[in-house]
């Protein structure tokens, strides 16, 4: 089963920046590790990329997503707009206090940067969306054939 929205009786899994330094981050992987072994087992229907029962993907359509449009440079823009709205529905689920999502985001910085500390320090304080609302708006929106994607801002 999916760890609860905080409305429903669990605790927040949210560690306060001065808690969080770059050289314990493999202390804080620990930790969560430990707090998630703790958690009952995630369901099927759980998204493997925001954690959320249902993915934020397949929950509703909202009218702010638009129908997409054919390749264009300018969707970059576009898609960035969307992230950002799709931000607030992440967190108004409680999809970045989720312990599988902050155990994957410290992960993901030990992998990216190593003991890195100025970079760690900074990515610390961004959320990294997942896969499936990137992969989801990506196809809403495409780039023309040859432009990359972006990626993170502190990629």
């Amino acid at each position: 089963m999916a760890l609860k929205l905080p409305l429903s009786g669990q605790q927040k899994v949210k560690l306060k920046h001065e808690d969080i330094s770059a050289g314990n981050i493999h202390q804080e992987i620990e930790v969560l590790k430990g707090r998630l072994a703790s958690e009952p087992k995630s369901t099927p229907n759980e998204c493997a990329f925001c954690f959320l029962m249902p993915c934020v993907t397949q929950v509703h359509r909202p009218r702010w997503l638009g129908n997409g449009q054919r390749a264009t440079p300018i969707n970059s823009g576009v898609r960035k707009d969307l992230y950002k709205k799709y931000w607030f529905e992440l967190q108004g689920r409680g999809a970045w206090d989720k312990i599988q999502y902050q155990l994957k985001k410290r992960q993901t910085l030990v992998n990216q940067y190593g003991q890195n500390h100025v970079w760690v320090n900074v990515a610390k304080k961004r959320d990294i969306m997942p896969e499936c609302v990137l992969e989801f708006v990506r196809k809403l929106y495409p780039n023309p054939d040859g432009q990359p994607y972006m990626g993170h801002k502190w990629q």
